[in-house]
């Protein structure tokens, strides 16, 4: 009588295991994709900001040396880059 329950209880584990696995690697490929889909948007916007970016660098260039247009469009960059790190640094108000 005790293996029967044993057995029976040990069917039930194996089945919840495997029910659980099952449920894993659904969640798994999920993330899988979005994280690919969002990579994919990050990567798009990264080359249409680098495009912007040399757009203005190329009408600067007109009116200012190319290396002071560079500068000038570094530093911008730089204090965006820390103003959006100090923004991503606070704390939620909870």
């Amino acid at each position: 009588m005790i293996k029967e329950i044993s057995n029976i209880i040990t069917g039930l584990l194996k089945f919840q295991v495997n029910h659980i696995l099952g449920r894993l690697e659904e969640v798994q490929t999920r993330v899988i994709r979005r994280a690919t889909l969002f990579l994919t948007a990050v990567l798009l916007l990264i080359g249409g900001l680098g495009m912007i970016i040399y757009s203005i660098h190329t009408l600067l260039i007109t009116i200012i040396p190319p290396a002071a247009s560079a500068l000038i469009i570094g530093l911008t960059l730089i204090l965006s880059a820390m103003i959006v790190m100090s923004v991503a640094g606070q704390k939620p108000k909870d």
